[in-house]
């Protein structure tokens, strides 16, 4: 006799370990990525825009800072004077 498959748990499964009650204790929202078709939890992905958000505002003043780096050694425009 073989063992059945072992597969992906579920937590709100009943008899499972992530809920002694067996109906879940916490209600696990989630949504489907459309592009990998992984789970992602509710709180992680308002994370996850956050951080991208994060990413681009970095980006972004990396960018004028790189820009304003040039401007400064440019002959043409001494946006700042020799000191």
């Amino acid at each position: 006799m073989t063992p059945p498959a072992a597969g992906p748990v579920d937590p709100g499964a009943a008899g499972s370990l992530g809920s002694p009650s067996g109906r879940g204790a916490l209600a696990w929202a989630h949504r489907f990525c459309p592009t990998t078709g992984l789970k992602v939890h509710s709180q992680a992905d308002w994370l996850i825009k956050a951080n991208a958000v994060a990413a681009i505002l970095a980006l972004a003043v990396g960018g004028v800072a790189a820009l304003l780096v040039l401007l400064t050694r440019w002959q043409v425009v001494h946006l700042l004077d020799a000191v």
